[in-house]
């Protein structure tokens, strides 16, 4: 499943778990994300929160929303409020997939090591060639100064999806480390 037909199912799952009243108020929810979806996207964070803000009131919550939320958090640079909106959005959906990977990447940035972990592996169990889970074990490895592991991570994650800027440098950076020079550049 792509990124793409991923949100799409998430916002399915979304209206359909809102209790609206009608076809208007779901146009009003789908231009609604979409206007905080653009908010966030070009920094407007306040605006983002006003129009997801009125969406909860008019419809109830769902993941998609929760997922925004979270998003917003993390752009707003508060990790722990998008863990609280990724876990909410999590419970929401039998599918969370994405979920997990962006909770896996705020369990990092809060420095939460085994709580990112177990959220990358979550991702790979549903679905095995997920290179941004690799390039989250990569990065915990790379912090542990675990090179063998991020070399392994980071070269997974690099075959399955190649234009990972990260995932290079992860590899390169730990092949560095161990003295192999040649890989390193590689």
């Amino acid at each position: 499943m792509t990124r793409t037909s991923s949100l799409i199912a998430l916002l399915a799952t979304s209206v359909m778990a809102a209790p609206l009243a009608s076809a208007s108020d779901l146009t009003v929810t789908v231009e609604g994300i979409a206007d905080a979806k653009g908010s966030i996207m070009l920094g407007l964070f306040d605006e983002a929160s006003r129009s997801l803000a009125n969406i909860v009131h008019q419809t109830g919550d769902g993941p998609l929303l929760n997922l925004l939320l979270g998003h917003l958090a993390v752009e707003k640079r508060n990790d722990t409020e998008a863990i609280e909106h990724y876990e909410k959005a999590a419970d929401q959906v039998s599918d969370a997939r994405e979920i997990h990977l962006a909770l896996g990447r705020a369990y990092l940035r809060l420095d939460r090591p085994d709580d990112a972990r177990t959220m990358f592996e979550k991702v790979l169990e549903a679905n095995p060639e997920t290179a941004l889970a690799f390039q989250g074990l990569a990065r915990l490895a790379a912090r542990a100064a675990d090179w063998p592991q991020t070399i392994e991570n980071a070269t997974r994650a690099v075959a399955l999806q190649h234009n990972l800027p990260l995932s290079h440098e992860l590899r390169g950076d730990a092949f560095a480390e161990t003295g192999d020079t040649t890989n390193a550049i590689a």
